[in-house]
Parts: structure tokens; C-alpha cells; sequence
């Protein structure tokens, strides 16, 4: 069941008066950490990462994020801009809904319609930083390899580790 699969026709229109769609190409970084934007960003096709840097310029990985997934940061409901909290770059070739971010809390999460969709992404967001926190400093080596198996074994298996 998709993010938006429960909106009428009605409010699939109004959705699309207020949305953008975008093809990005593989490698394009999409936003930066601690960039501001006016528009919550959506993954309709293809598959990305966020990650930040450290002092010493090295990428940390933090977690994939895949298709029909939101892309945005949803950190504050109200304010009018998202703050990313990571770097996003494009693994694949990607489609990317961009929704004006106050309208569309206006006429779908404050209204109701999307309300538990939204909820259901600031959940899985938490599980995501979760999971981060487990695998960076309580986790053995063994422990994360279980993990990734567990919850990513298609990422597994594209890196091909054994």
C-alpha cells in the first residue's frame, strides 16, 4: 500500500496542482545537510542514501531510502520550511515528487487524509536512526551482518558480501 494509494481522484488532482515530478540521474545529490526547502521531497522510482560527513571529510553512511518512500527530513510540523538533517545522494536513476511543503501539510496532513501516512513515515524515520544507533555503537560484526539480513537483505545482496 502506497503513501498516497488512499486519495481519491479529487484529492489526487489537488495533489498535483501543488507537485512537480522530476528524473534525477544516478549519483546527483539531491539535498545537503542543514539545507532549508519550501517543498517535502518524495521517491517515486529508484533508490537513495543519506549520509553526512564528518570533520574529517569521510561519508557516514546512515540508512537507504527506497522507492515510494519520503525523502524529507519531517522534523517540525510547524514550520514552513524542512531542515535536512542529512546529505541525500541518488544511488539509481530517480523520480522524484517535489510537493509544496505548506499546502500539502495544509490540505492533506492537517485535514486528515494523509495524517496517518505522515505519522507512518516520521515512525519509520525514528526506526531508521534506531537501527543506526544500534548498528554504529552496540553492535559486533556478527550482530550487523544479522541486521542487514534481516532488514535489507536486497541492499545485502546487491553489495554481494559473503
Amino acid at each position: 500500500m502506497g503513501f498516497f494509494s488512499n486519495l481519491t481522484k479529487e484529492e489526487t488532482k489537488l495533489l498535483e496542482s501543488i507537485s512537480t515530478v522530476h528524473n534525477y540521474s544516478k549519483e546527483y545529490l539531491l539535498s545537503y545537510e542543514k539545507e532549508q526547502n519550501t517543498h517535502i521531497l518524495f521517491l517515486l522510482d529508484g533508490f537513495a542514501k543519506a549520509y553526512k560527513i564528518d570533520k574529517n571529510s569521510n561519508e557516514i553512511f546512515l540508512f537507504h531510502i527506497y522507492k515510494d518512500s519520503v525523502i524529507s527530513d519531517l522534523s517540525n510540523v510547524h514550520n514552513n520550511l524542512i531542515t535536512s538533517f542529512s546529505n541525500i545522494s541518488l544511488l539509481e536513476d530517480s523520480k522524484i515528487l517535489k510537493i509544496e511543503y505548506k499546502k500539502f501539510m495544509e490540505l492533506f496532513v492537517y485535514s486528515g487524509i494523509l495524517c496517518q501516512e505522515y505519522t507512518n513515515q516520521l515512525i519509520l524515520r525514528s526506526n531508521q536512526l534506531q537501527m543506526l544507533l544500534n548498528r554504529e555503537f552496540i553492535f559486533d560484526s556478527v550482530q550487523k551482518v544479522a541486521m542487514m539480513l534481516d532488514h535489507d537483505l536486497e541492499m545485502f545482496n546487491k553489495l554481494k558480501r559473503s
